[in-house]
């Protein structure tokens, strides 16, 4: 199965406007048959988060795609 990484941040300092965008993204990826798996620097609060949304924090060694959501990220994050 193809899988696709999300990866965003979710805690105190920085919110969960990227990690419910990405949720959203991630939910119609699985709706049409695509795995979605999730990175980041996440609060024990955004994991439940995603835990009550049927996800988790993990990372396949080589997903098909990886989406990044976030302002801090630069090439060095990116390239790959």
């Amino acid at each position: 199965m193809n899988t696709v990484l999300f990866r965003c941040d979710a805690n105190e300092h920085i919110g969960f406007g990227h990690l419910s965008r990405c949720l959203a993204w991630a939910e119609a990826f699985v709706r049409e048959g695509t795995a979605a798996e999730f990175s980041g620097d996440f609060s024990e609060d955004a994991k439940r988060f995603l835990a009550a949304n049927g996800f988790s924090l993990s990372f396949s060694p080589s997903p098909r795609a990886v989406f990044f959501d976030g302002y801090h990220f630069d090439d060095t994050e990116t390239q790959g």
